[in-house]
């Protein structure tokens, strides 16, 4: 087994040909030596599976080939493999700054804590680019559980997984794995991981990379991909809600469910024949006074009650 591992950085790849050496080498050019890198193939039919054997003789690359299961089962796996003591996910469309290890794992180790979150950097093929949310926080404290939730249901702190560094002793605890089978098993996991950890740090430095593809595997919208969207919501604020000793304004909450429900709404607006998925929507979210609960409600922003707005009129 190998030992003084800092960090694992686990990469579940399918199809990413173009895109996986960028990758691949910015995990292994990384100013912090003391990592191990796990890339699980999850049934890739591109030339994914001939580029990942160009790197199996190097010691600390691990390469995991496994039948196509879907994201969160390749996450799984590449977590059952790790030995580092942090663990870092790494999306093989992406990239991340040389030293994002490095200054990750120093920000833990000052401020002795389970998770730290840093900023990340949206690109597209032209290399536009912006800062995802540019969330500037304090970066020389702790933040509660509570603040964090706030921060998730706000939708200031997005839930992606790929920015951030989680302790594995506490994963292991808490069970925190990713639910197989789903789209928009981010959301659960995130809000899972501020409920088992409990704390976080920020760096406000965007280190990630993160690639906008319009082939990505939730670009296209489904009836299913609507569904799990819903019900991953459902859970996250049924996970908030169980938790007595954080109280959370409802109007939080509610924003964040209503958020969420215009998402689904305008995903359902790119779906042809789409009365029963509507219909599905707005069961499983109701809004019982729809424009006066929307528009009063002050933690909403402008912009997502005018979307509300839009898409309202649009399932009419």
């Amino acid at each position: 087994m190998k030992t003084n591992i800092k960090i694992s950085i686990i990469i579940p790849v399918y199809n990413v040909e173009s895109y996986l050496e960028e990758c691949l080498n910015s995990a292994l050019n990384q100013t912090l030596k003391e990592i191990e890198i796990i890339a699980v193939n999850d049934g890739s039919t591109d030339r994914s599976p001939e580029i990942l054997n160009k790197y199996q003789n190097n010691p600390i690359v691990t390469i995991i080939n496994q039948p196509n299961q879907g994201l969160s089962v390749a996450r799984n796996a590449g977590l059952k493999k790790a030995s580092g003591e942090y663990i870092m996910f790494l999306d093989s469309d992406d990239w991340i700054d040389s030293d994002m290890c490095e200054k990750l794992y120093n920000k833990a180790k000052k401020f002795n804590v389970p998770l730290v979150i840093c900023n990340m950097l949206q690109f597209w093929g032209n290399r536009k680019s912006k800062v995802y949310n540019n969330l500037q926080t304090d970066e020389n404290r702790n933040y509660s559980k509570k603040e964090l939730y706030q921060l998730l249901l706000s939708q200031k702190l997005g839930c992606h997984v790929v920015n951030k560094l989680y302790l594995r002793q506490n994963m292991d605890q808490y069970k925190c794995s990713f639910e197989p089978g789903i789209y928009y098993e981010d959301l659960i996991f995130s809000f899972k991981i501020i409920e088992a950890y409990g704390q976080a740090v920020f760096i406000n430095q965007p280190l990630y990379k993160y690639r906008m593809r319009s082939d990505s595997t939730v670009a296209t919208p489904t009836y299913k991909k609507i569904q799990n969207l819903i019900m991953s919501t459902q859970k996250c604020i049924e996970i908030v809600r169980n938790n007595k000793q954080v109280s959370c304004q409802h109007s939080l909450i509610q924003a964040y469910a209503i958020s969420n429900k215009i998402y689904a709404l305008y995903l359902a607006n790119q779906i042809n024949d789409n009365k029963e998925i509507i219909k599905y929507i707005n069961r499983e979210i109701p809004i019982n006074n729809s424009f006066t609960e929307v528009f009063l409600n002050s933690t909403l922003s402008l912009k997502n009650k005018l979307k509300y707005i839009k898409y309202y009129l649009l399932t009419k």
